[in-house]
Formats: structure tokens, C-alpha cells, sequence
């Protein structure tokens, strides 16, 4: 499963950080990637990655290690359990 988590900072900044949920053999929350977007004003649609983080293409990478407030992983797992409880079960 996966999300994204997306934090506004006023009208033409925003952080994006999508995490996937792997429950094959052990329950591990992932962060794939982090991204810094801007835009040039609020009537533009078009998000600009500014600065970017990824756990598998690491070569693309264009800082260490990206910022993971506890706030961020908290919505992530929320996000989770709440889509967990709303599996139905079909016998």
C-alpha cells in the first residue's frame, strides 16, 4: 500500500513524501521518496521539484537524507490504519 503525505508551506511551497507499507513477511512503514515543490504563484498549476530524495534511485538524489518530522509519519500511519479497518472480509 501507498501513500503520500503532502504538507503546504503558504501558496507556492509544499513537501511531499510518499511512504509504502510492505506487510509480506514483517510490517515496515518505508519512506520512497521526498520532494520540495514550488510554483511561481497560486494560478499555476505546475509543481517544480526543487530539492529531492529517493530510497532506490539514490544516484538522482540531490540532498543527504531527507527531513521526516514525527508529525508526517504519524498522518502516514494513520492513513493505514484506517484503510486497514476498512477492509472487508468475504468468506
Amino acid at each position: 500500500m501507498r501513500t503520500e503525505v503532502i504538507e503546504f508551506i503558504g501558496y507556492s511551497k509544499r513537501e511531499v513524501w510518499t511512504f509504502d507499507l510492505n506487510v509480506s513477511y514483517k510490517p515496515v512503514l518505508y519512506l520512497e521518496n521526498y520532494s520540495f515543490q514550488t510554483k511561481e504563484s497560486p494560478r499555476h498549476r505546475l509543481w517544480i521539484r526543487q530539492t529531492h530524495w529517493d530510497r532506490l534511485m539514490k544516484r538522482d538524489n540531490n540532498i543527504p537524507s531527507p527531513p521526516l518530522p514525527k508529525d508526517i509519519t504519524q498522518r502516514a500511519i494513520n492513513y493505514f490504519v484506517e484503510q486497514i479497518k476498512s477492509v472487508e472480509v468475504e468468506t
